[in-house]
């Protein structure tokens, strides 16, 4: 599918002689004066937007064809006809960030990049379906319909564009990224300083596009650096709008894809939750029409963590042991959200016997089992809830370790530990759990989704908890490394390469652990009963 820019919905005589179209009922005003039959006048959305599948890969073809090589700007001395059937799987072992061996894992259909194919490839491939607000980027297309101003046009295009050139290991497709991007910047940063435009829909999805570029182009250790500063800047954006942003479809999803990053970049960085993204977070069921949706609690028990850990760090925190009963009273929160949890996002268990003769250097499948959703959405939801509820845990057994050196009742702590990093390892099992299904590793559960690539920029942030949580084992962790190779190389995005190198070179996540080193504990709760606090 190729995005054609807004086209002329002027009548054929108009268009024809380059006159302005008044599209006028039963007929325009120039066929009129010149007693002509109006030909009416042209669907500009279906226009917007055409199948050129077969075009697409016809040219491929053509090229590949062609014994000299290929002098566009886009080609590269890899051969095309490896992408116009599936997408690399690399041996993690032997890869580096610019070389790659295949193998035999299929994780969706890559048509060859042509000139201009980031938006085709954006809306194709990273756009998620249905009706969910948590679908990835699921507002850009009716957003290009009515609105597609410069700044969005090259944001999608260098995010389409870079995502390909890293699929690809092509320097001259991540070289027009790159202009892309600058385009996409310059063109923000006008749009920002012009009072009119500055707090529309176009220039705050072309802010959150960037940020998603940075994603994709994530290199070393700044895991998150840039990819905060354009979050930061959207979140002033959204102060800017105010309410009136969700009274649109299009203002609305906006607003519910930002907000989910807003609220994983908090955990992160230990930051509380902005007091506005929370007033709009009341408001904006109303307006889903979705009062009492269960991802909505969800929402709200992620913000609670973020919190939590935001006051731990800042040292205002009511104590150790305040600490942990608030740990607790989140955990019990979310379990019992799994329990009640719509019937339309329950998944299933698929129990499976581990496969020790293959000759594949990873195996898409941990352990025995995995799991299978009705959509990608689901997974997004489920691992959320995962997430939480591992740095939920991460919580617990940073103060039962620091309580196990100060207090009196380590023997009682070091039992609370011990079921902290139990509940993680099951968690994080259920986490490598769904990667098959996100995967679509079609020889084990199916022809799986068409749109699974979206469920990959969340994907990759819940295998990075999971592979540094209590309950990690060596061999879970180097599954999950393995993982993280496979959608960085794959799927074209390198934040999932910078975790795996982090953690392949010793890095941690170290959530709490560095704030409770210096944790002092009153001398009223040095000799507290830890039974109280005990995990059931």
């Amino acid at each position: 599918m190729v995005y054609r820019g807004k086209p002329s919905s002027a009548c054929a005589w108009c268009r024809s002689r380059r006159l302005k179209c008044d599209r006028k009922r039963p007929s325009c005003s120039s066929c009129l004066r010149a007693k002509r039959t109006c030909t009416g006048y042209r669907d500009v959305v279906a226009l917007s937007f055409a199948d050129q599948t077969n075009e697409v890969i016809g040219k491929a073809r053509r090229r590949l064809a062609k014994p000299a090589v290929d002098s566009s700007p886009y080609s590269t001395s890899t051969s095309m006809s490896t992408f116009s059937t599936t997408s690399l799987i690399l041996d993690p072992s032997t890869v580096t960030d610019d070389q790659a061996q295949p193998g035999p894992l299929t994780l969706h259909h890559v048509p060859p990049p042509i000139k201009d194919d980031g938006v085709a490839f954006v809306l194709t491939h990273l756009v998620g379906k249905g009706p969910s607000y948590d679908a990835h980027l699921y507002f850009l297309p009716a957003l290009l319909e009515v609105d597609s101003s410069p700044a969005v046009m090259a944001s999608v295009n260098a995010a389409g564009l870079a995502t390909l050139a890293n699929i690809q290991r092509c320097p001259r497709l991540m070289l027009e990224a790159r202009r892309q991007y600058t385009t996409a910047l310059s063109q923000t940063n006008v749009a920002l300083n012009d009072q009119a435009r500055a707090t529309t829909d176009s220039t705050l999805a072309a802010v959150l596009l960037l940020g998603i570029y940075e994603i994709i182009t994530c290199d070393g250790s700044e895991l998150m650096a840039r990819w905060e500063h354009h979050i930061d800047g959207a979140m002033r954006m959204v102060e800017l709008r105010g309410t009136e942003q969700l009274q649109t479809q299009i203002g609305l999803g906006l607003f519910m894809q930002l907000r989910s990053q807003f609220a994983l970049s908090n955990i992160y960085r230990k930051k509380p939750t902005h007091p506005l993204l929370l007033e709009l977070s009341r408001d904006a069921p109303e307006r889903r029409g979705q009062p009492n949706n269960c991802t909505e609690q969800l929402f709200a028990y992620l913000t609670q963590a973020s919190d939590l850990c935001a006051r731990i760090s800042h040292g205002s925190h009511g104590g150790p042991t305040e600490i942990i009963r608030e740990a607790l009273k989140l955990e019990a929160d979310l379990i019992a959200w799994a329990l009640n949890v719509d019937s339309g996002w329950q998944y299933s268990v698929v129990n499976t016997a581990p496969d020790s003769t293959t000759d594949s250097p990873f195996r898409p499948i941990y352990g025995d089992y995995y799991h299978v959703y009705s959509e990608v959405n689901s997974v997004v939801i489920w691992n959320t809830y995962r997430l939480t509820r591992l740095v939920v845990h991460e919580i617990i057994g940073a103060v039962s370790e620091r309580m196990c050196q100060i207090s009196k009742e380590s023997a009682q702590y070091q039992t609370v530990i011990q079921r902290s990093v139990e509940v993680s390892r099951q968690l994080a099992e259920d986490i490598c759990a769904s990667v098959p299904f996100v995967f679509r590793h079609s020889g084990i559960i199916g022809p799986g989704l068409r749109q699974a690539s979206g469920g990959m920029f969340r994907l990759h942030w819940a295998l990075f908890v999971a592979a540094d949580c209590l309950g990690s084992t060596p061999q879970m962790q180097e599954w999950i490394l393995n993982c993280l190779d496979q959608i960085g190389y794959n799927s074209g995005i390198r934040q999932a390469l910078s975790m795996s190198h982090l953690l392949r070179k010793g890095g941690h996540l170290e959530w709490l652990t560095r704030d409770f080193r210096r944790l002092e504990v009153p001398p009223e709760e040095s000799g507290a009963n830890s039974s109280d606090i005990s995990i059931q």
